[in-house]
């Protein structure tokens, strides 16, 4: 298998690219869970994918520490903690 030679310049281009490719990647995956009020499932359904794929996703683009109530959207309320007895 023969490597393929890039000139410094194309590789800056190519990277630049690619950088460019995941921050849209990631905006979809925010819109689509805002559209989906974070629902995972429908997000992959909508997208052609398994929730795995999502989840990887959401790993890899440092949105895996989400929830529901991070969508405005989603019209839930995060749970009021109870006092202990």
């Amino acid at each position: 298998m023969a490597a393929i030679l890039l000139s410094p310049a194309a590789k800056a281009t190519a990277l630049a690219q690619s950088a460019a490719d995941q921050e849209t990647d990631r905006e979809a995956l925010k819109a689509a869970l805002a559209e989906h009020h974070g629902n995972v499932r429908a997000v992959a359904t909508a997208f052609g994918v398994s929730t795995d794929t999502i989840y990887r996703r959401l790993r890899d683009f440092g949105l895996s520490g989400w929830h529901a109530a991070t969508f405005p959207l989603s019209g839930r309320q995060p749970k009021k903690k109870r006092p202990l007895p």
